[in-house]
């Protein structure tokens, strides 16, 4: 049964997602955050080891120039509700576990994250932070690439990209097909599949492809029924760009 869009919201802002093991991509998303003067915060709560992740993302992004850097580590039971901090105008939200993720992202640090983008600030993500940037995110399933509508497993995301639907680690584990599964049942959404170390800087009106492998979109043409194989896909590799 195709599923619809719900969220009233628009993209705004800069979102960078990474397809899993971020290594190049992370000197753009520097950049994007602003270089010396950017204020990072890494949000690690998809992660089972947090502090080694936010260690050595504090070291990458030390090395490669941003101004300042803070971790908000994953809330303990009892934890008064998460801030960003004041002037945070990036946030980068590491991979791990989706579910694990929505389940410690507060409301209000939600809101912080989704205020960033409003204020023309940049969220990046990588493997789970990308998947659950969606309106609605690939929760598991159709592991051994077989096309099987009820194997793929759809939950709500953040919806920091309204309309969109993400996949991550794609040509490394063979989920070409997931997302053409994801479209089939969001026949509204646009949905973007990323190599690892791969990324795509998504505004409200494009998306410019970077790093080392290749990003894949996928959409029902408008006015064509919703069939499987009417599911068109894209390829881009770095450099490239898709106007919406």
């Amino acid at each position: 049964m195709a599923e619809q869009k719900t969220s009233s919201r628009q993209l705004t802002g800069t979102l960078f997602l990474i397809g899993g093991r971020a290594n190049m991509t992370l000197k753009r998303f520097v950049e994007l955050a602003g270089g010396k003067s950017a204020s990072i915060a890494i949000i690690p709560h998809a992660s089972g080891v947090a502090e080694e992740t936010c260690a050595d993302l504090h070291k990458a992004f030390d090395e490669l120039g941003a101004g300042q850097t803070t971790s908000i580590m994953p809330p303990s039971e009892g934890d008064a509700p998460q801030r960003l901090p004041t002037g945070t105008n990036a946030v980068y939200i590491t991979g791990g576990d989706q579910k694990r993720l929505l389940e410690r992202v507060s409301p209000t640090l939600l809101a912080d994250i989704i205020a960033v983008l409003d204020n023309g600030g940049v969220v990046a993500g990588t493997s789970a932070g990308t998947a659950a940037a969606a309106e609605t995110m690939i929760a598991r399933g159709m592991d051994d690439g077989i096309i099987d509508v009820n194997a793929l497993e759809l939950a709500p995301g953040f919806v920091l990209a309204p309309g969109f639907v993400f996949d991550t680690h794609v040509g490394e584990r063979n989920r070409q097909n997931r997302l053409k599964v994801a479209i089939h049942r969001l026949p509204a959404y646009i949905g973007i599949g990323l190599d690892e170390d791969t990324a795509v800087e998504l505004t409200a009106t494009s998306a410019v492809v970077s790093g080392k492998g290749m990003a894949r979109f996928y959409r029902l043409p408008k006015g064509s029924p919703n069939q499987l194989e009417r599911v068109e896909m894209v390829e881009l590799s770095a450099d490239q760009s898709l106007q919406f």
